[in-house]
């Protein structure tokens, strides 16, 4: 409803903010290694603790 202007919102109700995530930029940098193509269909990357 706060965006909604019909119902007395703001379509500007929310601003961006801009952090770096650790965890973010780990998975950025190892999809970057995913092959192109049908080698890296269905490759998705996640976190999981280190054991």
């Amino acid at each position: 409803m706060e965006w909604d202007e019909e119902h007395g919102g703001d379509r500007f109700a929310y601003v961006t903010t801009t952090v770096r995530c650790p965890g973010c930029e780990l998975i950025a940098h190892e999809q970057d290694q995913v092959p192109d193509g049908a080698d890296g269909y269905g490759v998705r990357i996640g976190l999981v603790p280190r054991a």
